[in-house]
C-alpha cells in the first residue's frame, strides 16, 4: 500500500503497513447511557484548535460517498443482464448439444420399449447432475477466490467478514436448473413414426 492511500478510493491501511502517514479522522463512540449531543459539544471544543470538523457517521458517509447515479446503476444492471443471460445460455447449449448426440441411445431405448417418458425421466436427472457440477466448481473457484482475499485482509491486520448473497446465489441456481430442464424437455429426439 502506498503511504498516502491511493486517491480517494478509502483504503485503509494499519500503522505497522503504513508507518508515518497522517491521520485523516478519528472514529469515536459514545458509551451507553452517554448524552450524544453533549459528546459532540465535547468533541467539537477539541477538534477546534485543529481545524478539525466533527460529523456523525451518516453526515460523514453522505460527504465522502453519495450514493451511486441511475446511469451507474443502469450500467450495473446492463453487465450483470448480460453475464446472467450468458449464465442460462452455457449450459442450455451444452445440454441441448450433449442431448442431441445421443439420436443413437435413444433409438435404443425406444427398441427396448422405453416411452418417452421413460426416456426423459432417464436425461433429465443426467441435465440437473450437470447443474450441480457446474455449481460445485463454480463454489470452488468463488472459495478460492474470497480465501484469497480473506488471507490479503488478514495480512493487513484487518478482520473483515465475507458476505456471501445466499439468496442470489440459490436464485441463479435455480434458474438453471429449470433451464436444464426445459433443455433437456426440448431437445430429447422424439420417437420416429414407423411407416
Amino acid at each position: 500500500m502506498l503511504r498516502t492511500g491511493t486517491g480517494d478510493n478509502g483504503a485503509y491501511v494499519t500503522a505497522r503497513n503504513a508507518p508515518g502517514a497522517g491521520t485523516d479522522r478519528i472514529e469515536v463512540k459514545a458509551g451507553p447511557g452517554a448524552d450524544a449531543s453533549r459528546v459532540g459539544e465535547q468533541l467539537r471544543s477539541l477538534a477546534s484548535p485543529f481545524g478539525a470538523v466533527v460529523a456523525t457517521r451518516e453526515d460523514w458517509a453522505a460527504a465522502r460517498y453519495p450514493g451511486t447515479s441511475a446511469h451507474t446503476r443502469l450500467g450495473f444492471v446492463v453487465v450483470l443482464g448480460i453475464s446472467l443471460l450468458y449464465a442460462v445460455i452455457a449450459p442450455a447449449n451444452t445440454l441441448a448439444m450433449a442431448t442431441g448426440a445421443r439420436r443413437r441411445e435413444v433409438e435404443l431405448l425406444r427398441l427396448a420399449c422405453a416411452n418417452r417418458r421413460q426416456v426423459l425421466g432417464l436425461f433429465t436427472p443426467e441435465s440437473l447432475l450437470a447443474v450441480t457440477a457446474g455449481t460445485l466448481v463454480g463454489a470452488a473457484v468463488a472459495a478460492v477466490n474470497l480465501a484469497g482475499v480473506r488471507v490479503a485482509l488478514w495480512l493487513l491486520d484487518v478482520d473483515a467478514p465475507i458476505a456471501v448473497p445466499w439468496d442470489a446465489i440459490g436464485g441463479s441456481v435455480g434458474v438453471c436448473a429449470v433451464v436444464a430442464v426445459l433443455t433437456t424437455l426440448v431437445s430429447t429426439p422424439r420417437q420416429r413414426t414407423s411407416t
